[in-house]
Parts: C-alpha cells; sequence; structure tokens
C-alpha cells in the first residue's frame, strides 16, 4: 500500500471490510486529520457485483456529501487514485456504540435519551433531503468522550429521488436491525429508518437485541412476524416508545423523526400500536406453498462489508437479498412464551407483569463510602451486597436505574478492604 492517496498522506489503517478500507491520513493543503475511505474488491468478484459496490461506494459520497449536520459524519471530497475510488470524509474520534454497549451491555434511560435525541435530529435533516439510510446499527454510531453521536456509513442509503439503485424484492441492510419492509423486500421510506431506531434502542436499554436466532432466516422472521421480548426493569415511557417503534405495519409507527423527538421531549408516551401477531381466530395467515402468483421464497445473497477493526473480518454491513414469498410459518401464539417467575421464597401467584426488585444502589454505594473511609466490614458488605445486586440487575430481576450507584459502591467496597486488609498486615509487620 502507497503512503499516499491523491494528496491524502495515509499515517494508519482504521479498520478494513470485504468492500473498503479505511485510513487515518493527514491533508496536507488544509493541515487536518481526515479519514480516506477506499473502495477494495476482491479481484475476482464477479463484473456484477464489483458495479454494484461501485454504485454503494459512489452512493455513500453523494448521500453523505449533500449532508451537514453536526451529528453526521461529513464527507468532504470524492476522487479516484490509480483505479481506486475513495471518499475524504470526517474523521471521528470516539467509540462505535456497539463497543459501548460490548463493554456496558446496557445504557442508563438518560443516557439512552441523549443518543436518542442526537440520532433523531440526524435522521430528521436527512430525511428533509429526500435520503434513507437503510443501516441504521450500533456499530454506525460513534459517540465521543463527551457523548456527541456522528451517524456514519451511508453505503446503502436510498436516495428517493433516485430509484435507479432500487430493484423490487431486495432487502438490504443488517439483518437484526431491519426493518418489516426491508425484510419482506418492499419498498422502504423514513419509517423504516425509524424501526431501525427502535431496534437500536432496545439494545440500548436492555443489552439484547429485541429479534435474534441462529441463522439470518429465523432473525427475519421475527422481525417480520414476532413481537419482541418484554423490556424488563425499564420505564413505563421507555416501554410503550421503543413498542411504537417497532410496530409492524409503518402505519402504526411514528411517521416522521419529528413526531419520535416530540414525545422524547414531551416524556409523552404514544398510544400503543394495534399489531397482533396473529390473527383474532389463532389461525395461521400463510401457510404451505406459495400462494398463487408468488413464486417461490429464495435467500440468493448474503455479503458482509465495511469498515471493522483492523485484523478483523468485515462485519459493518450485511446484504441480504431475497424475493418471492416468505418461508412458512406457524401462526404464534396469542400469549407470550415468556413466563416471569415469582420472587425466590414466594409461594403466592405472580400478578401481571413481570416482577422486578427495587435497587440498593444508594445504600450500597453509602456502605462503599464509609467502608474506604473507615470501616472494613462495611466496605466487604458493600462489595459482596453490589456483586449480588449487579447479578440481579443484568437478569432483569432488579430496577436497572440503580445500576451506576452499585458499580460504584462495589468498586468503593473492594478498595475499602483491599486497603483494610493491607493496613491490618502493616501494622502486624511494625514492631
Amino acid at each position: 500500500m502507497s503512503s499516499q492517496i491523491g494528496r491524502y498522506q495515509i499515517v494508519r489503517e482504521l479498520g478494513r471490510g470485504a468492500m473498503g478500507i479505511v485510513y487515518e491520513a493527514h491533508d496536507p493543503q488544509l493541515g487536518r486529520a481526515v479519514a480516506v475511505k477506499v473502495l477494495s474488491v476482491a479481484q475476482n468478484t464477479p463484473p456484477g457485483e464489483r458495479r454494484q459496490a461501485l454504485e454503494r461506494f459512489l452512493r455513500e459520497g453523494k448521500a453523505a456529501g449533500s449532508l451537514l449536520h453536526p451529528n453526521i459524519a461529513q464527507v468532504f471530497a470524492m476522487g479516484e487514485d490509480q483505479g481506486r475510488p475513495y471518499l475524504v470524509m470526517e474523521l471521528c474520534e470516539g467509540t462505535t456504540l456497539r463497543d459501548v454497549l460490548s463493554f456496558e451491555h446496557h445504557l442508563p434511560e438518560q443516557r439512552v435519551r441523549r443518543i436518542a435525541e442526537q440520532l433523531l435530529s440526524a435522521l430528521e435533516l436527512a430525511h428533509g433531503r429526500g435520503v434513507v439510510h437503510r443501516d441504521i446499527k450500533p456499530d454506525n454510531i460513534v459517540l465521543s468522550r463527551d457523548d456527541t453521536l456522528k451517524l456514519m456509513d451511508f453505503g446503502i442509503a436510498r436516495l428517493m429521488q433516485d430509484s435507479t439503485l432500487t430493484q423490487t424484492g431486495q432487502a438490504l441492510g443488517s439483518p437484526a436491525y431491519m426493518s418489516p419492509q426491508q425484510v419482506l423486500g418492499k419498498p422502504v421510506d423514513a419509517r423504516s429508518d425509524l424501526f431501525s431506531v427502535g431496534v437500536v434502542l432496545y439494545e440500548c436499554l436492555t443489552g439484547r437485541k429485541p429479534f435474534d436466532g441462529p441463522t439470518i432466516t429465523a432473525v427475519t422472521h421475527k422481525i417480520a412476524f414476532e413481537d419482541p421480548p418484554p423490556m424488563t426493569g425499564v420505564s413505563p415511557f421507555w416501554q410503550s416508545f421503543v413498542l411504537h417503534a417497532l410496530a409492524k405495519d409503518p402505519a402504526a409507527r411514528f411517521q416522521s423523526a419529528s413526531q419520535m423527538t416530540s414525545h422524547l421531549l414531551t416524556g409523552k408516551a404514544p398510544a400503543a400500536p394495534q399489531q397482533p401477531s396473529a390473527p383474532a381466530s389463532g389461525g395461521a395467515t400463510w401457510a404451505g406453498p406459495p400462494l398463487p402468483g408468488q413464486q417461490p421464497f429464495h435467500q440468493t445473497q448474503a455479503v458482509m462489508g465495511g469498515a471493522s477493526p483492523a485484523g478483523q473480518p468485515g462485519i459493518h454491513q450485511t446484504q441480504v437479498v431475497m424475493s418471492g414469498a416468505p418461508p412458512p410459518f406457524q401462526p404464534l401464539p396469542q400469549q407470550s412464551a415468556y413466563q416471569p417467575q415469582p420472587p425466590p421464597g414466594s409461594t403466592g401467584a405472580m400478578p401481571p407483569g413481570v416482577f422486578v426488585r427495587p435497587h440498593r444502589g444508594g445504600t450500597i454505594l453509602t456502605l462503599g463510602i464509609l467502608g474506604l473511609l473507615c470501616c472494613v466490614p462495611l466496605a466487604l458488605a458493600a462489595w459482596l451486597m453490589g456483586s449480588s445486586d449487579l447479578n440481579e440487575i443484568n437478569a432483569g430481576r432488579m430496577d436497572r436505574a440503580g445500576y451506576g450507584m452499585t458499580q460504584a459502591g462495589m468498586i468503593c467496597g473492594i478498595i475499602g478492604t483491599v486497603l483494610g486488609v493491607l493496613w491490618f498486615f502493616l501494622a502486624l509487620a511494625v514492631p
């Protein structure tokens, strides 16, 4: 690899995937650091796929280049060097939301609110300019140290006024974050992005994806036909807000990013969408062979692409192409398969809903601080209580709002216990 692309001097590789490599580079003309994304397609790639990769690459530049917003990674320029197309983009300092969730598992509701406000603000501008992102996911969201958000990777964005690259029966995006329209190969609009926002917020609040499974087919089936598991330990507003965004029918969903932001800012929960998982009679909507006039279901392509950490396989963009009718499926039960368990020691019947114990974060933090300052038994108590409560919170049996205080109290308890033991042995060693 040469040390320069166009006028940009390569500093280091940031990541690579099946379709591109991203470098940190220096722009000597303007004296600033930038990110340079170079299209990279294997030599043995069929000509049709190479052409599609180039079209997506150029579309990314066209889509993102038209959007100037503090929460969207800006594209500065496009060019070609020795036959290799490249994009020059804003260098976003920070960590992807995917890495944040991998480390913290779930986020406090106030932090999720800040993330949602910025993400929706970016989408409001994009949708107003006729751009549908179609690949909203934690991997494409970067957070700085102060939680300033940057939305990236418009590689499969659809320009609403340009239908030349949109084909009927295709679903483009990352399977777990696709909308039902994308899964079924139907036309998409701004409401498809809002469904994906709902998936991201669900994962931020609970630490798990709402639609998951061992295969792409299992995941897409759940997205199209099944309701997500209950959100335990989450406030009623967020439960209503996220489930409204995840409505199967686009007409029952939020209709715009601005409408979604309005509910978020006012704290007013939207009306619950009417979207039964199965017909009222309990029968299946469709099963067996394809209906008249439909073609058999085919899953024809699954392509991994985008930029990932250097040395790792590309995982940031998945393209799934499906055509025809969906695979046969069985009717879903009217009630969720999830059955809440009563608290330990309880012999009575469970009330409706999920039993979630109130957190003891304040108590544990107080014990930890006192133990750190003066008393080893209190520190040890904070350590043991904090460890137990964190397990309960992660299991969804305790209010997640106390996660931060519980963790801080446990850390104080650990430090206080260790220091107390060290002082004890030092006191014995001194004559």
